[in-house]
């Protein structure tokens, strides 16, 4: 899988709509689990491979985990 990186940072693209932020790093919709919704085609800053199903980011400062399929990695020349 290729990443998008400038600086070194790693990069990936939102691809769905209803894509949340969520505070932990499970799928649960409640309001209290959810940071934001986060726009389709934005990019979020990866921290980490979290688990099997999610990736811990930063996203204009905020920090918490977004689902794996709802993100797209490029590779950037």
């Amino acid at each position: 899988m290729d990443i998008v990186k400038a600086n070194g940072v790693k990069y990936a693209q939102i691809t769905a709509t209803k894509s949340y932020l969520y505070r932990t790093a499970t799928q649960n919709p409640e309001i209290s689990n959810i940071w934001c919704e986060l726009p389709q085609t934005y990019f979020v800053e990866i921290l980490n491979d979290y688990n099997d199903n999610f990736y811990k980011v930063d996203y204009n400062t905020v920090i918490g985990f977004v689902l794996k399929n709802f993100l797209l990695f490029r590779h950037c020349f």
